[in-house]
């Protein structure tokens, strides 16, 4: 650990290059959860909410998803 701190503290560019992409990467997850959990949270408050499918393919295949 203690050499790879050594070496970030020399490369100074290719640290900030670390530091930007896992920034980066992490936004992404943060957006992309965030778009997941309000797509559940309007297919649970729908008021026919048993009725609600969503139509997907798995290996050619159709196949769907009941939200109940």
């Amino acid at each position: 650990m203690n050499s790879y701190l050594k070496f970030l503290s020399r490369n100074k560019l290719y640290t900030a290059i670390e530091a930007v992409g896992l920034a980066v990467s992490l936004a992404f997850v943060i957006i992309i959860g965030s778009y997941v959990w309000q797509q559940y949270a309007v297919t649970r408050e729908h008021p026919d909410r048993e009725r609600v499918y969503v139509p997907g393919t798995f290996n050619g295949s159709l196949f769907f998803i009941i939200f109940a």
